[in-house]
């Protein structure tokens, strides 16, 4: 059993060593491989995606959109989560200026993003705005969504 036990331990420490390594080759990479999109205007990006689609979305398919042009960019989880966080923290900022509106909806995770117009006075989703996902999970489309 010890035996067992000093090469289970040697296996583990092996391959925290490949993983660091393997962190190592992919930060050397991503070094040599800055694309300009780290230049990106992330407001512009998320305000043309809205009046595009005529529809209210979530950052994720925000993101899927604006490279669509290039596959495999978002193949990194690293570059991924840094993208997404550049898009959330550009579309929060348009809710604080009130340029965009975010609000739930129920029984789906996240935050959903629409244009101003798209609401009614009362801070509900116009009926005419709800989009796929919607219909699709409340078939009535009686359900009231509340900007935040």
């Amino acid at each position: 059993m010890n035996n067992e036990d000093e090469t289970v331990a040697a296996l583990k420490t092996e391959r925290r060593r490949l993983q660091a390594e393997l962190a190592r080759i992919d930060k050397a990479l991503l070094d040599l491989n800055k694309a300009p999109i780290h230049f990106l205007n992330w407001k512009q990006k998320g305000l043309e995606f809205l009046e595009q689609a005529g529809c209210y979305s979530q950052s994720a398919l925000m993101l899927q959109w604006v490279f669509s042009g290039a596959p495999g960019t978002l193949s990194s989880s690293y570059l991924r989560r840094k993208y997404i966080t550049a898009l959330s923290v550009a579309l929060h900022d348009l809710n604080g200026q009130r340029i965009i509106k975010k609000f739930r909806v129920p029984k789906i995770q996240g935050d959903f993003y629409g244009l101003p117009a798209w609401f009614e006075q009362d801070g509900s989703l116009k009926k005419e705005y709800y989009g796929d996902t919607l219909i699709r999970r409340f078939p009535e489309r009686n359900l009231l969504l509340k900007a935040r």
